[in-house]
C-alpha cells in the first residue's frame, strides 16, 4: 500500500480515529478504529491500553475494520467502581460490541485480552467466533525491529 509521488515511494497510512462510546455498566469507553472490511477487535493486556496494538493497526486495517478499545480502568476509558473478574470482562466485551452494533468479529488479544477474546468468542448464545484468518506474517510485517 503506497503511492509514488515525484519518484519517491510514500506510505499512505490509514487514519486511526479515536472515539468514545457509552457502555452499560462502565460509562464512556475510549477506542480507536481504522480501515474497512470485516470487524477485528484487538484486546490489550493488564496495565496498558490500545497503544499496545498501535504498530499493528495500519497493517491490519488493510483487510479489516480494526477496533481497539481501552479496557475498563485502562487508558482513557472510565474507571468504574466494580469488581473486576473474568465475568465482568466478558460482560464488558459483549456490551462494547453491542454498543457498536458489531456481531461476527475476529478477536486478537494480548495477555488478559487474549483470554477475554477467547471467552467472548466461545459464548454459546453468540454468533461470534474466533477466526484463524489472521496470518502471523500480517502481525509481524510492520514490527518496529523490521522482522
Amino acid at each position: 500500500m503506497g503511492q509514488r509521488i515525484m519518484g519517491t515511494q510514500t506510505t499512505m497510512e490509514p487514519t486511526i480515529d479515536p472515539r468514545y462510546v457509552q457502555v452499560e455498566g462502565i460509562g464512556y469507553v475510549h477506542y480507536v478504529t481504522a480501515g474497512q472490511g470485516p470487524p477485528l477487535v484487538l484486546l490489550h493486556g493488564l496495565s496498558t491500553s490500545y497503544i499496545t496494538w498501535y504498530e499493528n493497526i495500519s497493517a491490519l486495517s488493510e483487510e479489516y475494520t480494526v477496533y481497539v478499545p481501552d479496557l475498563p480502568d485502562h487508558g482513557d476509558t472510565a474507571k468504574p467502581d466494580i469488581a473486576y473478574s473474568l465475568e465482568t470482562g466478558d460482560a464488558f466485551i459483549q456490551r462494547f460490541l453491542d454498543a457498536l452494533g458489531l456481531d461476527k468479529v475476529v478477536f486478537i488479544g494480548n495477555s488478559i485480552g487474549g483470554l477475554l477474546g477467547w471467552v467472548a468468542a466461545r459464548r454459546p448464545v453468540s454468533a461470534r467466533r474466533m477466526s484463524s484468518e489472521i496470518r502471523v506474517r500480517t502481525l509481524l510485517r510492520r514490527a518496529p525491529n523490521g522482522n
